[in-house]
C-alpha cells in the first residue's frame, strides 16, 4: 500500500532474550507522566479515566488526548515482540473511542479530545506511526482494525467540517496536514480524494497568507516557523513519495524554499 515516509517498512531484528521495554512497562500500569506535580506520574486507573484533571494546566488534557505514549508502546512492541504493548494500544484506543465520541466544535474546549489540533496531531504524530508497527501483531484483532479505521474516518470528517480560520495561526496548517495524510494513506475511504484535495487547497491558501515576502512565518518566532514549515513540507514529501500530484505544486515549493532560506 502507500508508503508512510518510508517509515516502519522493515522490522528490525531484536534480541529474543529481551522481552520487556522499561518505558512501555510503565504505560501498562496507566501511570502517566505529568510535569510540575508532586510526583512524576499520575495514575489514571485501570479503566483509564479520561476525565481526571490532577493539575490545573491545559497541557494535561492536551497531552492525554494526543496519545503520545502510543509511540512508546509501539516502539516497545517493535523492538521486543511483547504482545502486551500492542494489546494495550488496541484496548486504550477502543476505550477512548467509546468515552470520547466525536464532538461538535467548541471554542471553550479547545484543548479537549476533539479540538481540531488534537485531532490532527493524533493522525500525524501517533496513530499511524503506532499502527504501522503493531498491525501484524496477534493482539491487533480485526475488531481493533475496524475501530481504528472507523475513528480515523471520523477524524477526517471532523477536520473537513471544523477548521481554524485560514491565515491566522499554525493550527490551520497542522489541520490540513492531517487531511492530506488520511487521504493518501487510506484511499479506501470514500472521502479520501476529496479530503486530500481539500487539505492541499487549504495548504496552498495558508502558505500564501502565512509566509511573508522574506520567507518568515507570520508568527515571527523560530520555533513555530519550523513547526509550520514541517506541516507544509511533510504533506508534499508524502505526495511525491506516493506519486500524488496537486494543483499549484511549483509555487508551493517556491514558497517552501523561501522558508528554508530564511532559516
Amino acid at each position: 500500500g502507500p508508503s508512510y515516509y518510508r517509515k516502519w517498512e522493515k522490522r528490525p531484528s531484536w534480541n529474543p532474550a529481551r522481552k520487556k521495554n522499561s518505558k512501555a512497562e510503565v504505560y501498562l500500569t496507566h501511570k502517566m507522566p505529568i510535569h510540575s506535580y508532586e510526583t512524576p506520574t499520575y495514575d489514571v486507573g485501570r479503566e483509564f479515566d479520561w476525565h481526571i484533571f490532577p493539575i490545573v494546566d491545559v497541557e494535561w488534557p492536551t497531552k492525554i488526548h494526543r496519545h503520545f505514549h502510543w509511540n512508546t508502546l509501539a516502539g516497545g512492541y517493535w523492538s521486543t515482540g511483547n504482545e502486551a504493548y500492542a494489546n494495550e494500544i488496541g484496548q486504550v484506543m477502543t476505550d477512548w473511542g467509546q468515552d470520547k465520541p466525536m464532538e461538535r466544535g467548541d471554542r471553550q474546549r479547545y484543548r479537549w479530545a476533539w479540538s481540531t489540533l488534537n485531532a490532527t496531531v493524533r493522525i500525524y504524530s501517533t496513530w499511524i506511526n503506532a499502527w504501522l508497527r503493531i498491525r501484524e501483531s496477534k493482539s491487533w484483532t480485526p475488531d481493533a482494525q475496524f475501530v481504528m479505521m472507523t475513528l480515523l474516518r471520523e477524524h477526517g470528517q471532523f477536520l473537513m467540517t471544523k477548521k481554524t480560520r485560514a491565515g491566522r495561526s499554525n493550527w490551520s496548517v497542522a489541520e490540513s496536514r492531517g487531511l492530506v495524510e488520511l487521504g493518501i494513506m487510506f484511499p479506501e475511504y470514500k472521502e479520501a480524494a476529496a479530503g486530500r484535495a481539500e487539505g492541499f487547497r487549504r495548504l496552498r491558501g495558508d502558505i500564501g497568507l502565512q509566509v511573508l515576502a522574506d520567507g518568515v512565518h507570520v508568527e515571527r518566532t523560530p520555533g513555530y516557523h519550523g513547526m509550520t514549515l514541517s506541516c507544509f513540507m511533510e504533506p508534499l514529501r508524502l505526495a511525491l513519495l506516493n506519486k500524488v500530484d496537486f494543483e499549484g505544486r511549483d509555487h508551493f515549493i517556491a514558497k517552501l524554499e523561501s522558508m528554508y532560506e530564511f532559516y
